[in-house]
């Protein structure tokens, strides 16, 4: 059984803000694992899961992304998943727990849903470096915390990909607000 991620990906100027970000973590601790050998695109998973084959939740998916837009994230503060994630935080709106809601009512049922990505278990977040030791983890936090400082930005996609060798399966635009 393989895992999947839903998620959110943004306008090219937040793009590149936390593509910016990701790689002064890697420069600082070491651990380039999101950007080599594969770039894993800045984003916000929104629902995450286990399945055999990923034809029905594509299929459903497909059909709800008819009704979704873009929506504004505020990404405010820097956390870590300790002991080996490191991460920028967006302040959870209605946005983004209404995508996470959606998503995971949308497969309940269908797909063994994780729930560490459930709704009010799910904590928001833009990684920008993972697989991480303890002193990375504390070389990233240091160095970025001083590049660091809030900022808004724009969803404009939806990412359905296959986890762990990261990969795109499909791509979906989002109607502007």
């Amino acid at each position: 059984m393989k895992e999947y991620a839903i998620s959110l990906y943004f306008d090219e100027q937040t793009q590149n803000r936390l593509l910016d970000l990701m790689k002064v973590a890697a420069n600082a601790c070491g651990s380039g694992y999101m950007l080599e050998p594969i770039l894993i695109p800045p984003h916000i998973t929104v629902c995450y899961f286990k399945a055999d084959r990923p034809d029905v939740a594509l299929k459903l998916i497909a059909e709800k992304i008819q009704t979704l837009k873009t929506g504004k994230i505020i990404w405010a503060s820097l956390g870590a998943f300790i002991p080996n994630a490191f991460y920028s935080a967006p302040i959870l709106n209605e946005y983004l727990l209404n995508m996470c809601v959606e998503f995971n009512a949308l497969l309940d049922g269908k797909v063994e849903l994780i729930d560490y990505y459930r709704p009010y278990n799910w904590m928001p977040h833009t990684t920008l470096a993972t697989k991480l030791t303890y002193e990375q983890l504390n070389k990233a936090f240091a160095v970025v915390s001083e590049k660091f400082t809030p900022f808004v930005g724009t969803t404009t996609a939806i990412c359905f990909a296959v986890c762990e060798r990261f990969e795109e399966i499909k791509i979906w635009q989002l109607r502007d607000i």
